[in-house]
């Protein structure tokens, strides 16, 4: 499973994903420092999706209230999650805190999720599950195409 955080996560942060608590065959590479930095969301989104990319992790919650990018991602047929809307905000020790608390059920998500769905992270330290997202603009996905 290849995975992508987007600019709004910090390189250190990733790293510490990959060194605690990724899933051994797994790969979270990032968008900071990459060739794909300074590229508009469609473009990079477009690129990491051809070059054989899963799933995205992006604190830009802003993403989703952008159709068309929400449309993109589904038809590319990639992963979406999406961590909290406060969690860009915060103290980078709680944003790594959370992200290494959530991981398991992030991987859980993106391995047994329909391809094209886009998933929210809970916020704060307690049980529960992922929220699947649902564009109120369009058509909610049908049982089966959740997995």
């Amino acid at each position: 499973m290849i995975l992508i955080g987007d600019e709004h996560l910090s390189p250190k942060i990733i790293r510490a994903v990959c060194e605690v608590a990724l899933r051994k065959g797994w790969r979270l590479d990032k968008v900071t420092g990459s060739d794909l930095c300074s590229r508009e969301d469609e473009d990079w989104i477009e690129a990491f999706a051809g070059a054989g990319g899963n799933a995205i992790l992006s604190a830009d919650r802003a993403m989703l209230r952008r159709p068309t990018l929400m449309k993109k991602i589904s038809d590319l047929k990639l992963i979406g999650i999406y961590l909290p809307s406060e969690w860009a905000e915060a103290r980078r020790q709680y944003q790594a805190a959370h992200i290494l608390y959530w991981w398991p059920k992030i991987e859980q998500t993106i391995e047994t999720s329909a391809p094209g769905s886009a998933w929210i992270v809970p916020k704060g330290f307690n049980s529960g599950e992922l929220r699947l997202y649902i564009d109120k603009q369009m058509p909610a996905p049908t049982k089966a195409a959740v997995k």
